[in-house]
C-alpha cells in the first residue's frame, strides 16, 4: 500500500462523530442527522468545549512537539513501516542473488537455485496475495483487541518467518512458496494497525507532520533494501541475500520491543506520557469532534457501507489508489527482474534504479 491517500482515509475514518438512530429519524439517514445537528442552522455556543474555545487553550497550545512522546510514537511507527516495507521489497531484490547461475567465483553455491522465470513470479504473487487477503481481518482484528497487539504479532511472526526463509528453499521451490505466503500474511497486520495507533496518538492539528513523518518509512524501508542487497550481492556477505533477511529480521525484532514496551494503544494507557501531553491530545481530539462530548449521543449507528460503496469520490479514490499501488508494486517485484532479464544490467545497478526517487517523494510532504 501507498501511504498517502490511505492515511488520510484512516484517519478520517477514525475520527467521524458518532450518532445514535431515533425513531423519527430512523428514514432521514446518518448523514441528514449529522448535517442537522451540527449546521450552521444549530451551531455550539462559543465558549464551549464544542466550540473549541474553551478555557483549555492555553494548555494545549503550551504542548510543543519536539520533543514530545507523541513524536517518539511518531519514530517507532515509521520503523515499524521501514520493516513492512522492506520486506514486501525484499524478495524482488534477493531474487536477483539467489536465482540462476553463479558467475562470481566468491560466491557459496548453497545459496543459489535454479528457478525459472515463472518460479520466480509465482514466488512475489503468492506473498502479495496473503499481505491484501489479510487487510480486512486485520482491521477487524485491531478494532477488537488493538493495534498494538497485532501490529506486535504481525512483526515477531514475520521476523521468525523471514529467518526460516532462509533455509527453507533448500527443499524446493514449494515450501518456500508455503513460507513467503505466510510472510505475506503477516506482513499484513503491520500496517494498518500502525495506522489504528497513530489515529488515537495524533492531535488532528499535527497530523499532516507525524503522520507523513511515520508512513516516510514506506520509501525508506525500500531504499533500504535495494541498497543493502547490493552492498551484500557485492560482498557476499553470508552468501549474499541470507544477510539481507537476517537483518530485516532482527529490525523487526527491535521495531516490536519498542512497540511492546513504550506505546500503547491510546494515551490513556500510557505510563510514561506526561500528564499535559496526555491532556494535549485527548483535548484536542475531543475538540475536533464535538459529538463525543454530547450527553446525547449514546451508542452507534453503524456504518453507511451503501453510502460508501455509491459514493463517486470515493470510488475515484480506490481507482486512483488501485493504479498507484499497481505501478509501486510492479517497481518493487517484476521490473528488477525484468532489467535483469530482459536488458541484462547488473544486480547492483537494478537494486538502486526504482527506489530514491519514491523516498524522496515520500519526505517532501513533511
Amino acid at each position: 500500500m501507498n501511504g498517502g491517500g490511505k492515511v488520510t482515509s484512516l484517519l478520517a475514518s477514525r475520527q467521524t462523530p458518532v450518532m445514535t438512530m431515533s425513531r423519527g429519524d430512523e428514514e432521514d439517514g446518518p448523514i441528514l442527522r449529522h448535517h442537522q445537528r451540527y449546521g450552521a442552522t444549530e451551531a455550539p455556543e462559543q465558549g464551549s468545549v464544542e466550540s473549541g474555545r474553551g478555557a483549555e487553550d492555553d494548555v494545549i497550545e503550551g504542548v510543543a512537539m519536539i520533543p514530545s512522546y507523541r513524536l517518539l510514537v511518531a519514530l517507532i511507527a515509521q520503523l515499524g513501516l521501514v520493516g513492512s516495507f522492506a520486506s514486501q521489497s525484499i524478495m524482488g531484490a534477493s531474487l536477483l542473488t539467489m536465482v540462476g547461475n553463479v558467475t562470481n567465483a566468491t560466491s557459496d553455491t548453497q545459496w543459489h537455485y535454479p528457478w525459472d522465470t515463472k518460479t520466480q513470479t509465482w514466488i512475489l504473487a503468492v506473498f502479495f496475495s496473503g499481505y491484501y487477503v489479510i487487510q480486512i481481518p486485520a482491521g477487524l482484528m485491531t478494532h477488537r483487541v488493538g493495534g498494538k497487539r497485532v501490529a506486535v504479532w504481525g512483526a515477531v511472526s514475520l521476523a521468525v518467518l523471514q529467518g526460516v526463509s532462509i533455509y527453507v528453499p533448500r527443499f524446493g521451490p514449494s515450501p518456500f512458496l508455503v513460507t513467503m505466503a505466510l510472510a505475506g500474511v503477516a506482513n499484513g497486520c503491520m500496517y494498518v494497525p500502525l495506522l489504528d495507533v497513530l489515529a488515537r496518538w495524533v492531535p488532528p492539528q499535527e497530523s499532516s507532520t507525524l503522520v507523513n513523518l511515520a508512513v516516510s518509512g514506506v520509501g525508506i524501508g525500500i531504499a533500504f533494501v535495494y541498497g543493502l542487497s547490493a552492498f551484500t550481492s557485492e560482498l557476499q556477505l553470508f552468501g549474499g541475500w541470507p544477510f539481507n533477511f537476517m537483518a530485516l529480521g532482527v529490525l523487526l525484532l527491535v521495531f516490536a520491543v519498542l512497540l511492546w514496551v513504550l506505546v500503547s494503544d491510546k494515551p490513556e494507557q500510557c505510563a510514561f506520557i506526561s500528564a499535559k501531553e496526555r491532556h494535549y491530545i485527548i483535548s484536542s481530539q475531543k475538540r475536533h469532534n464535538p459529538a463525543n462530548q454530547s450527553s446525547n449521543v449514546t451508542g452507534y449507528c453503524g456504518v453507511p457501507w451503501r453510502q460508501i460503496v455509491t459514493s463517486g469520490p470515493v470510488l475515484a479514490i480506490a481507482a486512483s489508489q488501485f493504479g498507484t499501488d499497481w505501478i509501486q508494486y510492479f517497481f518493487m517485484t517484476l521490473f528488477p527482474l525484468y532489467l535483469k532479464h530482459a536488458r541484462g544490467m547488473h544486480t547492483a545497478t537494478v537494486s538502486r534504479s526504482p527506489s530514491v526517487t519514491l523516498t524522496l517523494e515520500s519526505n517532501m510532504a513533511i
